[in-house]
């Protein structure tokens, strides 16, 4: 059973290896949870490499580092778990978590509504239907969100 409700993204992101050489890939992240991320990267990373994470549309500043758990070959790219290392990245999740649920609700607002929000009017409209119950509110399944 898992620790964290895991909340599905679909933003790029990049993930820099803390070694000597310092290599960044650009991933496109699946999930987000308190404890880690899953993402999609086009070349494995190896299993116990650190690395930190950064996601561009959010923020030019990296929101924290962690450690790759697991590395799985898919089809033309691999999947990637990242356990977040620290508290204060486990914070900045859950900030980067909030985001992706708003883009979550305003793509489903067009979807389903044909309601075309701006980001801001989206953000506004979210934080005051969700934001207060935040981690009740919303729980993963295969196909996505349920409101």
């Amino acid at each position: 059973m898992r620790k964290f409700v895991r909340h599905p993204s679909d933003f790029p992101a990049d993930v820099r290896v803390l070694n000597e050489h310092q290599d960044s890939h650009s991933v496109q992240m699946k999930n987000i949870s308190k404890g880690g991320m899953s993402c999609e990267v086009s070349v494995p990373i190896f299993a116990g490499s650190q690395v930190e994470i950064c996601v561009p549309s959010v923020s030019k500043e990296c929101f924290g580092c962690g450690e790759v758990a697991w590395c799985r070959p898919g089809r033309g790219h691999f999947q990637l778990g990242v356990r977040f290392g620290d508290a204060e990245t486990a914070y900045r999740a859950r900030m980067v978590e909030q985001i992706c649920q708003i883009e979550a609700y305003r793509r489903e607002c067009e979807s389903r509504e044909g309601r075309f929000l701006a980001p801001d009017q989206a953000a506004e409209e979210w934080i005051e239907l969700y934001a207060e119950d935040f981690d009740n509110q919303f729980t993963a399944d295969d196909n996505g969100l349920r409101f």
